[in-house]
């Protein structure tokens, strides 16, 4: 990538299939910050977003007479002395995940995107992770995956996705409500994508 971007000999474009809300912030780490990419999950998702915004933990609601606790590696706040979350934060210091506790058990895990919204949150009960829901950037969930069989849900109220190619953006329905895991949905959507490409695209994949 850093070749194609630095020769200037042909337009191109990263293919990003994985989830990755902290994308822009690896492309800075790389030098190639405002490299064009198509993202599978932002189709899923339906962000239209690009740039990184700043937030901050006051951004967040938090409620009254909480205290907060700062450590080298994360924060933590405390409600009436019991924990009742803790921040993790990214390279640039930014939060990308904060964890919700309830009785001292890890109840909620929001994963938040660098361009400033709740990217995912994951649901826990007593045994574990139970699953994960995708996000738009207004906090709609798009799409469900229950972690311990893999298989996704379509929200049947949210059960579009949106594909942006040359400055246009279409909407294409989901074929089904239920997928047996989750690259049955990025294979969907990545075939309705490639549907819109020329002919003529070269492509260069990553063989490990």
């Amino acid at each position: 990538i850093q070749l194609f971007h630095r020769s200037k000999v042909h337009p191109f474009q990263i293919m990003l299939l994985s989830y990755a809300p902290n994308f822009r912030h690896f492309l800075h780490r790389q030098s190639v910050f405002r490299v064009s990419y198509w993202s599978c999950f932002d189709a899923i998702q339906e962000v239209k977003r690009k740039k990184v915004r700043m937030f901050s933990l006051h951004n967040l609601n938090w409620p009254k007479h909480i205290e907060f606790v700062y450590t080298p590696f994360a924060m933590v706040a405390l409600l009436q002395g019991k924990k009742y979350a803790q921040v993790e934060f990214g390279e640039d210091g930014n939060p990308i995940q904060v964890d919700i506790y309830q009785e001292g058990k890890l109840a909620r895990r929001n994963i938040y995107d660098d361009r400033g919204f709740v990217s995912s949150s994951v649901v826990y009960d007593a045994q574990g992770p139970l699953y994960q829901d995708y996000l738009t950037d207004k906090g709609i969930w798009k799409i469900r995956q229950y972690i311990r069989d893999g298989h996704v849900e379509v929200n049947p109220r949210s059960n579009t996705y949106l594909l942006e190619y040359e400055g246009e953006e279409l909407v294409r329905s989901f074929s089904k409500e239920t997928y047996a895991n989750m690259s049955q949905v990025i294979e969907e959507v990545l075939t309705a994508y490639l549907s819109l490409l020329d002919e003529e695209d070269l492509f260069c994949a990553a063989m490990h």
